[in-house]
């Protein structure tokens, strides 16, 4: 069963997955999930799973920064 605090969280996440609209494009989203992962308090448990997905969403920030497939 989730604890509280893993169940908040749980939640908090969807509902901000919830709000951002599908139609945004790599370059709007990346951000987004950067920020969200940076703002929000992780604990010890839960960390190892989120450090691979902030590597991620770096690199991904990285490329977009090279590849300028925007403009």
């Amino acid at each position: 069963m989730l604890t509280l605090d893993a169940r908040a969280r749980s939640e908090a996440s969807e509902s901000s997955a919830a709000r951002m609209p599908p139609y945004l494009l790599p370059w709007i989203r990346v951000p987004f999930l950067i920020r969200s992962i940076t703002s929000t308090t992780w604990g010890h448990e839960a960390w190892p799973k989120v450090k691979p997905l902030t590597r991620r969403a770096l690199e991904m920030r990285r490329q977009i920064a090279r590849d300028g497939w925007w403009n």
